[in-house]
């Protein structure tokens, strides 16, 4: 074919990538090298044995076409084969099927794009495809293929399945993609997450990052005016079975989260509660010390398929009963039990609830009571697990349990947005994981890409999770983080610190409250204020009033909930840089207060001294 011809044709393209190849090449560019010597000389019979065509070479990647995806998926699997025993030749494969424009021996066009993402989900050793592939192979029984994701892609609109290859003995994404969530070693925060570096920014990604969840939704301490009554939702009791304690907390978070989406309805926040799980007080001392008007108390009991709910909604008033039901259903009915709770407890407060308010309360997360049964599991064991127990555990069934429950709840509903945020917060942490431990930055900034498409797509099911909002601030951070070596590289670009706020902005406008939020704004306005041409006067003190709310909230939680670890890390963070930046600023007497303030209450709590020896 000349040179200028433009041919047209459908084929099946794949792509190829060293994983760790940077971090190899910056080791010993001699040896990444002779690898790519090495990976030719393997490579090219093969794609020759399979009617493959090498089209291009972009540093350690190549891009392939094949006549028919059965080809390329057997030249694929048998690359693996060929390339497992080799040091450092570490290969992730992608293949999909589209339209492809040859020019100048070159292919180009949209499905190239498609494959070229499609390879970033592959594990090492694996074969990733699209839903295109997976149809063609999927009456051929010599193949067996595993559901993914359904990720937005970088660059493409429509919407791409992707699947792995399980036979032929090649590895499947369990045995790589999250096998390092398993391992038992500990992490070295000061060396590789508090280094001098622009200060609060870094150290935002630490430690309290790895498990994100209890930092949320902890709204409250803003001015009751606005409100025309307030409420408090205890923990549903469970009766006879412990087991089922999770479907009780499922409940109860979902009547939480649902109420407070009643604007002039001050709920109190679910870690303001948990404590009174554990103890035996009286409903009226419990009201007096949450200072609130009404509380709702429940009895749960679960048994097989069936499940009967008690609740009552208690005046601190007089302490009276205004309102108690019994339901008696079967469990696949509880989004129509979680809906006539919310409707009668809005209908017996006597207030005036607006129509979207009460279109928002009535709103299900999830059609699917197998997804939502998932969710619950999966919200009730990271709750009941401190910080190191969740990132080290000790078997491989138990951290597989996670995303077993997760990607079966999408599946059951994919328009579900709860399991996307999850998936992206164990991604994020598998990433971190990968990148300290074996420094693989290919393979992080895979998951890294994984992780904010996770994020993502949650928002898009739902533009006010609280969980994926948070993630899609912090993952460009240590995106960031990761690939930058000097203070100079680090340097945010004033388009990443205008993202930034944007992203925090939307944030703080539905969770105003929020410690993690109030922290992370902080953190964006001190990055502002070091880029000369979009710094403003205020930006140091918006980072001191933020990092200032942050504080305050965060302590205000501790005398709830002393015991919660991540709270007190954010506690932690706040007074450190309050501290620093007031001791800079001249402010010793600021700085003296906030220092005391953190040392009188950590008299009272030993737990700063066991998570930062």
């Amino acid at each position: 074919m000349p040179s200028s011809q433009i041919e047209r044709k459908l084929a099946a393209i794949m792509f190829t990538d060293i994983a760790g190849y940077t971090a190899l090449s910056a080791k010993d560019e001699n040896k990444a090298l002779a690898l790519l010597d090495k990976q030719e000389q393997i490579l090219t019979p093969i794609i020759e044995e399979f009617n493959g065509i090498l089209h291009n070479r972009v540093g350690d990647g190549l891009l392939f076409t094949f006549p028919t995806v059965t080809d390329a998926v057997k030249c694929g699997i048998k690359i693996q084969e060929e390339t497992k025993a080799i040091n450092d030749l570490n290969l992730r494969i992608g293949i999909h099927e589209g339209e492809i424009t040859l020019k100048d021996g070159d292919a180009l066009g949209d499905d190239v794009n498609i494959a070229s993402r499609i390879e970033a989900f592959s594990p090492i050793g694996g074969v990733a495809i699209s839903s295109k592939v997976q149809q063609n192979i999927s009456s051929l029984p010599e193949f067996e293929t595993k559901y993914i994701s359904t990720p937005k892609l970088k660059g493409v609109s429509q919407e791409i399945k992707i699947y792995c290859i399980t036979s032929h003995g090649i590895t499947s994404p369990r045995n790589n993609l999250f096998s390092s969530m398993i391992k038992r070693r500990k992490f070295s925060f000061v060396k590789h997450i508090l280094f001098p570096l622009t200060g609060i920014i870094i150290t935002l990604i630490g430690a309290g990052f790895w498990f994100i969840y209890p930092l949320l939704s902890l709204a409250s301490a803003v001015d009751d005016n606005i409100y025309d009554t307030s409420l408090a939702v205890l923990y549903f009791d469970t009766i006879d079975d412990s087991e089922n304690d999770f479907f009780s907390d499922g409940l109860t978070e979902e009547i939480i989260s649902r109420l407070s989406r009643i604007n002039n309805l001050k709920v109190t926040p679910r870690t303001d509660v948990k404590k009174y799980k554990s103890k035996d007080l009286s409903l009226n001392d419990i009201s007096n010390e949450l200072k609130v008007d009404f509380i709702l108390e429940g009895m749960v009991r679960k048994d097989n398929n069936r499940i009967r709910v008690n609740v009552s909604l208690v005046s601190n008033k007089d302490n009276t009963i205004i309102w108690n039901n019994t339901f008696n259903e079967q469990d696949t009915l509880i989004f129509i039990i979680q809906d006539q709770i919310a409707e009668n407890i809005a209908n017996n407060l006597d207030i005036k609830i607006a129509g979207n308010d009460m279109q928002n309360c009535l709103k299900r997360p999830t059609t699917s009571y197998k997804a939502y049964e998932n969710m619950s599991k999966v919200r009730s064991n990271m709750m009941s697990l401190d910080m190191f127990n969740f990132l080290y555990a000790t078997t491989e069934n138990y951290s597989q349990d996670y995303f077993d429950l997760l990607e079966e709840s999408i599946q059951k509903d994919p328009y579900y947005a709860e399991p996307y945020a999850y998936l992206s917060l164990f991604t994020l942490i598998n990433a971190l994981r990968i990148s300290f431990d074996s420094g693989s930055e290919s393979e992080s900034d895979s998951l890294l890409y994984v992780a904010s498409s996770y994020s993502e797509q949650s928002i898009e099911l739902d533009h006010k999770n609280e969980l994926a909002l948070s993630l899609n601030i912090i993952i460009p951070m240590i995106e960031k983080i990761l690939t930058c070596n000097t203070e100079e590289e680090f340097s945010p670009s004033p388009i990443e610190v205008r993202e930034l706020i944007k992203k925090t902005n939307i944030l703080l406008s539905d969770y105003p409250n929020s410690p993690l939020a109030n922290l992370l704004q902080g953190g964006v306005y001190f990055a502002k204020s070091n880029v000369p041409i979009i710094n403003e006067e205020n930006d140091i003190n918006l980072f001191e009033e933020s990092l200032l709310k942050s504080f305050n909230r965060s302590k205000e939680i501790l005398y709830y909930s002393p015991n919660d670890a991540i709270t007190y890390y954010t506690f932690y963070l706040s007074t450190v840089f309050l501290t620093k930046f007031y001791l800079s600023d001249n402010k010793l007497f600021d700085a003296s207060y906030i220092a005391e303030e953190f040392l009188d209450f950590n008299e009272e709590n030993n737990l700063l001294s066991s998570l930062f020896p």
